[in-house]
């Protein structure tokens, strides 16, 4: 399960993405995620989930940069790795899965969210959210 953020091609072609820069979110950063991305979406009613496409633009960016800032300011103060929950696995057994973190792979991740963000708002572009 990942999802690749971007700003979205504006020639069209197979690729949504303008593949010059990407930022891809695994399992347990998406799952580190979950409530910034949750009070983006009671914000704006926009949903943020790694298997659907989501075209984000204008007002919505300042509130998803935002969003973005008060995430990083929660990372600096988290400690070099910790593991996050992802998911649960019912059988043959019901076994909680984590995944470690890295403060330093998040906050340089959470970095290139806000560059693209802060791009897409200038370019008046459309950020996009490209899921599996």
């Amino acid at each position: 399960m990942a999802l690749d953020i971007g700003l979205e091609l504006t020639e069209g072609g197979t690729d949504p993405l303008d593949r010059s820069q990407v930022v891809s979110l695994e399992a347990g950063e998406m799952a580190f995620l979950y409530e910034p991305f949750q009070a983006f979406q009671n914000q704006t009613g926009l949903v943020i989930l790694p298997f659907e496409d989501t075209r984000v633009t204008g007002e919505y960016l300042k509130i998803f940069e935002r969003l973005l800032l008060e995430t990083m300011r929660v990372v600096e103060s988290s400690p070099n790795q910790w593991e996050e929950f992802t998911e649960l696995q019912y059988h043959p057994q019901e076994v909680e899965i984590y995944t470690t973190l890295f403060r330093s792979e998040l906050q340089q991740k959470l970095n290139g969210l806000v560059e693209l963000t802060r791009a897409a708002i200038a370019a008046q572009r459309v950020l996009f959210f490209y899921g599996d």
